[in-house]
């Protein structure tokens, strides 16, 4: 079977405020979806449909909406994956150490989202290096448990990231190349992301396996053209 790992960021009152915001009440109506199609824990960070099919929740960039996600979740007794910039960890409108310390003891998974939260293909090896190990040491004393995930900011996986993240004891990197991961994990996992314009009939194609995976094709070509650089700033422009 497939596993769809859902990339979401802010969960937000706010709607429409930025581009990868969902609103609480679009998230609460993607929760109910799946728990009409059986979705269950199953420990670690998947959950199980009732098809087979398998779907992670992960999160990223640490912001500090995420401890109520952590509480609606744990209310329905399902995992998240937070993935957490270890460095920033305090700063306005992101968690507390406290606060990821707790999501870990009501069952989330949580994964690093490098140390300073730059994109790794802007920096030398040594600095690159530091970034996969800084935040497994802080968020392993902070949750006592081991890390095993994660997640390059921007979804930017440079050349060889999969040997160092390996190197460094990580077990799973989730970029954000658009596609199903197979089961059982592996190293590289491909994820899709659901962002403000992710209406509920989108998000159910998501799960069940149909996602537009031809537009991530269209998008990859154009950024082999124009290059990460360019189109990064195009993209935040469009935003």
């Amino acid at each position: 079977m497939t596993a769809a790992l859902l990339v979401y960021h802010r969960i937000t009152t706010e709607a429409g405020a930025r581009f990868h915001d969902v609103t609480r009440a679009r998230f609460a109506a993607q929760l109910d979806l799946l728990a009409r199609r059986g979705a269950r824990s199953t420990g670690g960070a998947l959950l199980r449909l009732a098809d087979g099919r398998a779907v992670a929740l992960t999160f990223d960039d640490a912001t500090a909406d995420h401890a109520d996600v952590g509480d609606v979740l744990a209310d329905r007794g399902w995992p998240g994956l937070f993935l957490v910039p270890a460095g920033r960890l305090g700063e306005p409108g992101r968690l507390t150490p406290r606060q990821v310390a707790r999501l870990a003891a009501q069952g989330h998974v949580i994964g690093a989202h490098g140390f300073s939260h730059a994109r790794f293909d802007r920096m030398d090896a040594r600095t690159l290096d530091g970034e996969l190990v800084r935040p497994r040491a802080i968020l392993e004393d902070l949750t006592g448990r081991r890390i095993d995930w994660l997640a390059p900011p921007g979804g930017i996986c440079p050349r060889g990231i999969e040997t160092l993240a390996a190197t460094h004891g990580y077990a799973h990197v989730r970029s954000l190349r658009w596609d199903y991961a197979a089961e059982p994990l592996g190293l590289m996992l491909p994820a899709l992301p659901v962002n403000a314009r992710t209406t509920d009939r989108a998000f159910v194609r998501l799960i069940e396996g149909r996602a537009p995976l031809w537009l991530d094709h269209c998008k990859q070509g154009l950024k082999a053209l124009l290059g990460e650089t360019l189109w990064h700033r195009l993209r935040e422009r469009a935003r």
